[in-house]
């Protein structure tokens, strides 16, 4: 599977990572994960980027209703998926692992990095 860098999200958010650092990413390599996942806010809509190695399929569900916002998009096979819906609800992942187990959970980098460096 080819990944598309110079891809938009379809709500015009930010491009995909670079090879390079996508590469970082999955070999747990990359200084700054915060960078390269979780929402990215813009305008009407939100954009969303995960890594969920050995899912089939990811989609965004809003938090408190449980409506389907969006299906992410596998955009390289390691399980980095991206995908965007209009406005700026919080959501939770739904995540379906192989055997059609499915997997409600919070996202991580929805919250932002909790640690400074000092």
């Amino acid at each position: 599977m080819k990944l598309a860098h110079e891809e938009m999200s379809a709500f015009g958010g930010p491009p995909l990572p670079d090879a390079g650092a996508l590469d970082a990413l999955i070999r747990g390599a990359h200084g700054d994960p915060f960078a390269l996942l979780g929402p990215r806010r813009g305008g009407d809509a939100t954009a969303v980027y995960t890594l969920q190695p050995g899912a089939e399929a990811v989609q965004l569900i809003a938090r408190d209703s449980g409506e389907l916002l969006c299906e992410l998009r596998m955009r390289h096979p390691a399980g980095f998926f991206s995908g965007d819906y209009p406005g700026q609800q919080p959501y939770r992942l739904r995540i379906v692992w192989p055997g059609d187990v499915e997997q409600i959970t919070d996202d991580p980098y929805a919250f932002g990095p909790l640690l400074s460096e000092r």
